[in-house]
């Protein structure tokens, strides 16, 4: 039969004569079974072993779409779980990505704008909070230049004061106060009290005001209590200090007293609180504590008045730097949201190939080598039953060449001698 085929048909008549033959299409999912030589060798025949026709089915070979017959189904169906495998893989690394990507644009990116837009709230309120307080918190220069020498001129009254109301009152000279007593009148009242003796004397008189100080410290500490137990912190610590204060006025006047009745200026019927000098060191040592005290408080106070504008712009300065930190993460987000969707893309064009390849199969460079010289074998023993073909052949063997070049890499003569096994 190919005899008379050979005898009848030259190259040329046989491709212009060769019925148009519907061939297997990649893109139609068709796999065919068949004995691979015997097929190259038919399919020869019915395109004139044309070379672009061989083309044609070697790409099929190649994409899994024409098999053979006798290959072992138990390979094919292991390699098909592996591919199936694969391609379940990507569709897990593709639905990570997307929950990422959703994750990126519905939760993170939203949420930093949410907290840039709180910041800028926050800034607008400081601005608000200002304009309410303007004033009412700036440290003030001229209260500092007020209270600072009063609070020097007070330290040293209290100092002075104290210490000759106690030398007055525990160590006074009595004979020598006797002989220079005279006649009830202010300046021996004054006296009394500050005397040039108690600071030409050393003894513990000069210490005594550390006392007073301290009352006077406990009073400033008061003031910074809790409100609620202030009050009876506050009558407390003033009773403890005038009732100290009271004691060293009336043995000032005491003293006072005894030296005027060894004058003989006054009587043995006494009361030290109808005297005015009771009253007089009580009011110069209670009242100047105090006033000495609330001084130091207002000095505490001032200096801890902050510069409120200051205070605003750095406030300020912390919400927008972190503002402009939230708005960096916003474009990072949306860079790395991009990158996610570029290897979405990636992964859904290559879960579309592995699809198609899933029917076109390619076990190894082995097997495709095998199945496409079984079937340009039996393509060439048509060829070769052609008495002009020579040309044909040629240009058939371009093909098989560019094809070999391209996907195996082999030497004509590997290529050959299977060909030669085989046919």
């Amino acid at each position: 039969m190919l005899n008379t085929f050979t005898e009848n048909h030259t190259p040329q008549t046989a491709l212009e004569n060769i019925p148009e033959v519907k061939m297997p299409m990649a893109s139609q999912h068709n796999v065919i079974k068949v004995d691979l030589h015997d097929y190259g060798f038919k399919q020869a025949g019915a395109t004139g072993a044309d070379p672009y026709a061989l083309k044609n089915y070697l790409d099929d070979i190649r994409n899994g779409f024409i098999v053979d017959v006798n290959e072992n189904e138990d390979e094919q169906r292991k390699e098909r779980e592996k591919r199936e495998v694969e391609i379940d893989k990507l569709h897990e690394d593709k639905t990570a990505k997307e929950s990422s990507l959703r994750k990126i644009r519905e939760a993170e990116i939203p949420t930093a704008k949410e907290q840039i837009s709180n910041l800028k709230s926050q800034v607008a309120e400081l601005e608000v909070e200002r304009a309410k307080q303007k004033g009412e918190t700036r440290r003030s220069a001229f209260n500092l230049n007020l209270y600072w020498p009063v609070f020097a001129m007070a330290t040293i009254f209290l100092y002075g004061f104290y210490m000759s109301a106690f030398h007055t009152a525990f160590f006074k000279d009595m004979e020598k106060a006797l002989s220079e007593a005279s006649s009830d009148n202010i300046s021996e009242i004054l006296n009394t009290v500050f005397n040039i003796q108690a600071f030409q004397e050393f003894n513990l008189h000069w210490f005594a005001p550390i006392i007073f100080f301290v009352f006077a410290m406990v009073l400033h500490i008061v003031f910074e209590t809790d409100k609620r137990v202030r009050p009876f912190l506050l009558a407390g610590t003033l009773l403890l200090i005038l009732i100290a204060d009271c004691l060293l006025a009336y043995f000032i006047e005491y003293n006072s007293h005894i030296i005027q009745v060894l004058n003989g200026a006054a009587t043995g019927d006494w009361k030290f609180y109808e005297s005015p000098r009771f009253y007089l060191v009580l009011f110069l040592g209670f009242f100047t504590c105090l006033g000495w005290s609330l001084i130091l408080h207002a000095i505490k106070t001032e200096y801890q008045k902050e510069d409120f504008d200051e205070v605003i712009r750095v406030q300020k300065k912390q919400l927008r730097d972190k503002g402009t930190e939230l708005q960096t993460k916003i474009e990072d987000l949306q860079k790395n949201a991009i990158d996610i969707e570029g290897q979405i893309q990636q992964l859904v064009q290559m879960i579309e190939r592995k699809n198609k390849q899933l029917n076109n199969l390619v076990y190894s460079v082995s097997d495709l080598e095998k199945r496409i010289t079984t079937f340009y074998g039996g393509w060439l023993t048509f060829i070769a039953n052609l008495r002009t073909n020579a040309e044909l052949k040629t240009a058939n063997e371009a093909i098989m060449a560019d094809f070999r070049n391209t996907h195996f890499n082999k030497s004509e003569n590997q290529i050959n001698n299977q060909i030669n096994q085989i046919a």
